[in-house]
């Protein structure tokens, strides 16, 4: 069920302040990968206290919004 704060979703919502396009993008596009529908892993190599606060952003939105999930450190069965 939606959750997503009204901030959250001028943010990262799509028309109608609805839809997960952006922040999916925005993720993608600095090396996060969704390993499956919804789980999120960061970067591998990237330690959590180096995650920029626009990163976390994005992704408490889908995770508020879409019911997605953080997953840990690397992307599943990659090697650090």
């Amino acid at each position: 069920m939606p959750q997503a704060s009204p901030e959250e979703r001028k943010a990262w919502g799509g028309p109608g302040l609805t839809g997960d396009a952006k922040a999916h993008e925005f993720l993608t596009n600095r090396g996060w990968r969704e390993v499956s529908n919804g789980l999120w892993f960061r970067p591998v190599g990237q330690r959590v206290e180096d995650i920029p606060h626009e990163e976390w952003d994005a992704l408490n939105f889908l995770i508020n919004e879409w019911d997605h999930d953080y997953g840990g450190p690397t992307v599943a069965g990659a090697r650090t």
